[in-house]
């Protein structure tokens, strides 16, 4: 326990960002440590005499291992560039806790009289060294000197020598992209979110994070228009998926050029200094624990107890609860681990009360290797400083959700005493004895999953974790057929082109985007999240590349399923919106299709239960079922009897042969073919801003109204359900106010989201 006089303080901070990756711009990361040092330095507000005479007593400094450049001694040599003897140094493990920890060490270090002035740095210098490499440059000039036969880390990652072989590794499982990702799934599981009410959730935390390194000074992407939700929930292009369910804009990015440094003493030290208490930010309380290196062995893919226990643990050192912290800046890699640290501490990760990072996270910010959290420290001191809040929290996550370090600091003086612990440690928890079976067989349960995707945005490889039926052990295992990847990937991809419109594409090119069986719970799960999301007015669905819409049912799956005598789920084929989703879909809102090819079997059923439908040239429709034995069980033979009449539908529906645009267009079956198969979903979404400019109430009501009549025999009747369902809350509704309003002010109405 420290003694009143011995209070650690900090009393400067610094950041420096080389945004520059040209290689004649190129620093090594001891440079950006130093120059964030000189930055805490004259943070302190002192003169520049003072500040020199502060500078020659530094006798500590902790280093945050670096990933971008081999040293012999890096601390020392940092204590060299300072020009000050130093009682101690310390270099990190790797691992993203590691600022928390050193600053946790730094302040018993301080406590217990052993250091007066201490520097807890950390940097990185990993976009200068990826452009090096690709040019060729092992030893870029003005650096020093690496130690003989010794690589970067970074290099080290990229020809694996770094870790160890492990099960893990054998499958293919050893990467964070591959083990936070599982977590994700996991926890999606625990909680009953869909894959999408998941995704979305995701999008719009990393866009509030987006938004927050937009305007910080020292972030990456400082000064770049923000990414939106929608941005990054589309995943295509160079937001490919990596692993579901994160795409790239979902993962952290590394190659910046950024430090931290954050200088601290004790109080009394302070004081003779003539530092000003105004910057004075006490470090209150600091824990740390860990969890098994081995995540296969861990209890749960739903918690992490790791982040509970250094948590609870450095607030109870403060003397504070949860809801005494104002704000916090939680490590962001990847979206899970603000999730189940906003879980711990109650906190909504889409709409929070305080907030939850003060950088923007490691994607837009930018992850310096080890040292997102030195960052975040020296944020959240000037953040304190400014006197509006009193108590944050920084929790510092490393490895696979395996190692944090949690530290509380606050802008007043610590209430009691009980912080630093003598000493600053990782304490191990959740270890149990989990039986493990390397090559297992027999029926199971999945715990959780994820399925890798190759840079040209296909499914390559997936990852299980299960529990075997018949004793409980765990296992990993890695589905390779298509079929089983199918079932565990996305089978569509969600975009927002326009306002309010939602495009939902059939993600299955290789396959004709025909529906796998798991595809019909996920359409249907889509789309009724689409009727229930207020700011969502209409959507277009189209499938994946040039031949195809949907060619109905995945055959070769079912064709698997039946040579190896395995069962077709217990549950009805088909929800009861049916194929999709979609073909038997009541709704709420329109549905425009936008066929770009092929629509056959359930493919053309979807047409047949749309709003509207727009073909390209080269489309094809077809009730092909019987060509196979079967027939068109999800709807459509009723729905092209009413559409087209007896005659047309029983020739469809008999010979299962394919219709051109022209003849569908002729029987009623399509509403207009597209100048080309290029334009048809821009011709698709022309219809659909035209539609999402209207009355949403509006929209909701006449589509009931004409869907009622298609249904109902008696055009009377349709007419008398509609209005007896909708007339009068159509005319209390908001949209009818504001509709009349405009219309007599001669305005464009400002419409607001339908409570229909």
């Amino acid at each position: 326990m420290a003694p009143p006089h011995k209070v650690p303080v900090i009393i400067g901070v610094g950041d420096f960002t080389n945004r520059s990756t040209q290689i004649e711009d190129a620093k090594e990361p001891m440079q950006l440590m130093v120059e964030a040092i000189h930055n805490a330095i004259r943070d302190t507000s002192l003169s520049p005499d003072r500040q020199t005479e502060l500078q020659n007593h530094i006798d500590s400094v902790k280093v945050v291992a670096t990933w971008s450049w081999p040293y012999e001694d890096l601390p020392g040599l940092i204590g060299a560039k300072l020009g000050t003897t130093l009682k101690s140094k310390e270099l990190s493990d790797h691992g993203g806790h590691s600022p928390g920890l050193m600053l946790h060490k730094a302040c018993v270090d301080i406590a217990h009289g052993s250091s007066d002035i201490a520097v807890v740095t950390g940097g990185e210098s990993l976009g200068s060294l990826v452009s090096l490499l690709k040019a060729g440059i092992q030893d870029p000039q003005g650096w020093t000197a690496r130690p003989e036969g010794q690589e970067s880390f970074l290099e080290q990652m990229i020809t694996g020598s770094y870790r160890a072989k492990t099960i893990g590794t054998k499958h293919g499982v050893s990467q964070p992209i591959h083990v936070y990702p599982m977590y994700e799934n996991g926890l999606r599981a625990h909680t009953k979110q869909t894959y999408q009410e998941n995704s979305i959730e995701s999008a719009k935390l990393y866009a509030a994070f987006s938004e927050i390194a937009s305007k910080h000074h020292a972030a990456w992407n400082y000064g770049k228009p923000p990414t939106s939700a929608e941005e990054i929930l589309h995943a295509e292009g160079k937001n490919r998926m990596i692993c579901t369910p994160y795409p790239l804009l979902m993962n952290a990015f590394n190659n910046v050029n950024m430090s931290s440094a954050s200088l601290l003493t004790s109080t009394d030290v302070a004081e003779k200094l003539g530092i000003p208490k105004s910057h004075w930010v006490y470090p209150t309380g600091g824990a740390g624990f860990e969890e098994s290196e081995e995540y296969w062995l861990r209890p749960t893919y739903h918690t992490c107890p790791s982040i509970e226990k250094a948590i609870d643990t450095a607030l109870q050192l403060a003397g504070l609860g949860k809801d005494q912290i104002d704000v916090l800046d939680i490590y962001s890699c990847f979206p899970i681990v603000p999730k189940l640290a906003c879980r711990h501490m109650g906190i909504s990760v889409t709409e929070p009360t305080k907030p939850i990072s003060l950088l923007g996270g490691l994607t837009s910010f930018g992850g310096a290797g080890n040292n997102y959290s030195g960052n975040a420290l020296v944020e959240m001191t000037r953040e304190l400083r400014k006197g509006n809040k009193k108590n944050g929290l920084v929790l510092a996550n490393g490895g696979f959700l395996t190692h944090q370090h949690a530290v509380v600091l606050s802008s007043i003086p610590p209430q009691r005493f009980g912080f630093p612990l003598d000493q600053a440690h990782h304490d191990a928890v959740g270890m149990e004895d989990i039986p493990f079976q390397e090559r297992a067989e027999g029926e199971a349960i999945i715990e959780t999953y994820t399925v890798e995707f190759d840079r040209k945005g296909r499914p390559s490889r997936g990852h299980v974790v299960g529990r075997l039926l018949k004793d409980n052990h765990r296992f990993i295992a890695n589905p390779g057929d298509e079929s089983t990847l199918a079932q565990l990937t996305n089978i569509f991809s969600l975009s927002f082109p326009a306002p309010h419109v939602l495009l939902v594409t059939i993600n299955r090119e290789e396959a004709r985007n025909a529906i796998p069986i798991a595809g019909h719970a996920e359409g249907d799960a889509i789309f009724t999240w689409f009727d229930e999301e207020p700011s969502l007015r209409v959507a277009v669905i189209t499938g994946s590349g040039n031949k195809a819409f949907c060619a109905g049912a995945d055959l070769i799956e079912q064709s698997i399923r039946a040579a190896s005598k395995e069962e077709l789920p217990k549950t009805e084929l088909f929800p009861p919106s049916g194929f999709a989703g979609l073909t038997r879909r009541v709704g709420k809102k329109p549905v425009i299709v936008a066929v770009n090819g092929f629509a056959l079997g359930g493919g053309f059923e979807i047409c047949l239960n749309s709003d509207v439908v727009v073909a390209a040239p080269n489309a094809k429709f077809g009730l092909t079922e019987v060509s196979v034995g079967l027939y068109a069980a999800a709807g459509g033979l009723s729905r092209i009897a009413r559409s087209a009449g007896l005659q047309v539908a029983s020739e469809v529906a008999l010979t299962g042969r394919h219709i051109t645009p022209d003849e569908a267009k002729q029987w009623g079956l399509i509403n207009r073919i597209a100048k080309s198969q290029e334009s048809v979903v821009a011709e698709a979404l022309d219809i659909a801003r035209l539609i999402a400019s209207r009355s949403p109430d509006a929209v909701i009501v006449s589509r009931a109204g004409v869907r009622e009549a298609f249904e109902t025999a008696s055009m009377e009747r349709a007419s008398q359900i509609t209005d007896q369902r909708y007339r009068a809350d159509l005319f209390k509704g908001e949209n009818y106010k504001i509709g009349v309003t405009a219309f007599a002010e001669r305005k464009v109405p400002q419409w607001v989201p339908s409570k229909l």
